[in-house]
Order: structure tokens, then sequence, then C-alpha cells
């Protein structure tokens, strides 16, 4: 007769152990119970329960109920990741006609090629006494430091001249900027600060979209605050 181990439920007794036992963490198994290994734990747990003492009716049933629960789950799951994948594709093909338009998003890096740099804009939700730059290069080492005193409530755009500390003209490439502000009385004032650029590609990396700039610099589809016609296109119109 098979007895059932300490801990564990009449219904699946000794084999419910076999699989909800830890795994080897060597090889990276998990223990969790999925479709075919709810099959696997019934036919062990039919195949060794005492014939004096047979499973209940109503013990079967709410077993085949479980099964029922999760293969419907198990195909609302698959049924979800298909509608994502459907969701992306035709994200994609979307998104390839924003292709040589404009675009505002979160974000805190700038481009630098010649003479041409692109604009930060930074954000103030209260009044602050003293603003801070810093721009770093993209081995985080600091370039340029600039104090721009008190300002009020509102957005402004920053324009780097392009010059280091010593002032050198820094190399052309792609730089982040670091803002950071003091309130009245010393303390951290809300920041937050967006960058524009002209989209020239479309890109899928880890599952989300992402937007390549004509200037080298990459921004996440969620992170775009609006789209704008190119100033050749004449018409300026938000997407």
């Amino acid at each position: 007769m098979t007895s059932v181990m300490p801990g564990y439920t009449n219904i699946l007794g000794q084999a419910e152990e076999e699989f909800f036992s830890p795994k080897d963490p060597h090889t990276g198994n998990s223990s969790k119970l999925g479709r075919d290994e709810f099959l696997k734990l019934l036919l062990v747990q039919l195949q060794h329960q005492d014939p004096t003492n047979p499973m209940k009716d109503e013990d079967f049933i709410a077993q085949l109920a479980q099964f029922s629960s999760l293969e419907q789950l198990t195909n609302i799951s698959n049924s979800i990741d298909q509608l994502n994948e459907t969701f992306k594709e035709n994200m994609l093909l979307n998104t390839a006609d924003f292709i040589g338009k404009t675009v505002t998003a979160d974000g805190w890096e700038i481009s630098k090629e010649g003479d041409n740099i692109s604009s930060l804009f930074y954000t103030l939700d209260d009044t602050a006494t003293s603003v801070y730059i810093n721009i770093y290069d993209q081995n985080n080492n600091l370039i340029q430091s600039l104090e721009l005193g008190a300002k009020q409530p509102g957005t402004y755009e920053f324009k780097w001249d392009g010059m280091d500390f010593q002032g050198n003209e820094a190399p052309d490439g792609v730089y982040r900027v670091g803002v950071s502000a003091e309130g009245k009385d010393g303390e951290p004032t809300m920041v937050s600060t967006q960058v524009e650029g002209v989209i020239s590609g479309i890109d899928v990396e880890g599952g989300e979209i992402t937007l390549r700039l004509s200037d080298g610099r990459k921004i996440k589809w969620q992170d775009i605050k609006s789209i704008t016609k190119a100033l050749e296109e004449k018409e300026d119109q938000i997407i």
C-alpha cells in the first residue's frame, strides 16, 4: 500500500513530492507545474493509488477541473503572446511612416557633429535658485559643468557650445547631460529632460521598438512625446 508523505495532500500523495521537490540549481530547471507535468502527476497518482482506498470521484473530478483551468489559462497566455506579437508587427509597420519626421522624447543625450549640436530641453516644476548642467562623454567622463543661475517654473532649451573644461572643442559624438536644480532652501527641485531629432530608422531590441535618429542616438517608442513633420514639409503637424 502506498503511503502518503507527511506535509502533502491526500489527493496527490508522494507523487506530489516528486514533482514539487526543488530542482538542481546547477541545471537551471524550475519546479513550475505546467500542463504536461500536471498530466504526468495525475497518471502517477492513478497508478500508485491504494486499491483498498481508491480516489474518490469528487477528488478526481476536482483534479480534472484544475487541469481544465490550467488548460484555459495556458491558451489565454498563448493568445496574449500572439496578440502582442501582432501588435508589435503592426506598430513597426505604422512607425515606418514616421521616418524623416522630427521627434521629441524623454531623454538626456545630445549629439555633436561639428557645429551642429542638438538641443536639450529641461522642465522645472518649481522655482530654482540654481540650475546646474553636467555633460559626460560615452565613458562617463565629465566634460563640462555649467551653472545657469535662477529659473522660474517652465521649460527651457539648453544649447551646448561644444567646449570642454579647458576651452577646447570636444570631439564629435553622443554626450549625456545631467540637469539638477536647487530650491530656495537648497533642497533638490524636480527636473525632467527631453531631446529631439529626426527619425532615420526603426529597430526592435529586446521586444521593444526603438527609433534611430539621424545623428546616431536612439530613443524608445514609449518615451516619445510628439512627432512632427520635417521643416521642409512646411506644414507643422502633430502626429
